[in-house]
């Protein structure tokens, strides 16, 4: 009987380490995925603020020749 619930005892715990294990993991791909999308917001922004600043300096060019 005891050591029934040894046995049992221990899946437990296995089965606990499981869990906190994958939800380790589904909290880091999160993460993972938010960096990326925010990565890839910022780089559209500063391509756009580049992208205007250029066309800025153009049109002041044109401007002043």
């Amino acid at each position: 009987m005891q050591q029934l619930q040894q046995a049992d005892w221990v899946r437990q715990q296995q089965r606990e380490k499981e869990l906190y294990a994958e939800q380790a993991k589904a909290d880091k791909d999160a993460n993972d995925a938010q960096n990326l999308h925010l990565n890839k917001l910022l780089t559209e922004e500063q391509n756009k603020h580049a992208a205007e600043r250029t066309a800025m300096l153009k049109a002041m060019q044109d401007t002043n020749a």
